[in-house]
């Protein structure tokens, strides 16, 4: 398994860090997102505020 080095998640110490497939399968697992997958959909919904403030 290859380990992302750019991982966003603040949870320095988890065994799961870095390791995406893995991060992945337990969060849905327990029904939440990851943190990558919470940061994205921040700045998504930043950008569209932005956009539509800017029309």
């Amino acid at each position: 398994m290859e380990i992302n080095k750019n991982c966003v998640c603040t949870h320095k110490n988890c065994a799961r860090h870095g390791k995406c497939d893995e991060c992945r399968a337990f969060h849905s697992a327990k029904g939440d997102k990851t943190m990558c997958e919470r940061k994205r959909k921040k700045r998504q919904d930043t950008e569209k505020n932005t956009v539509s403030q800017d029309s």
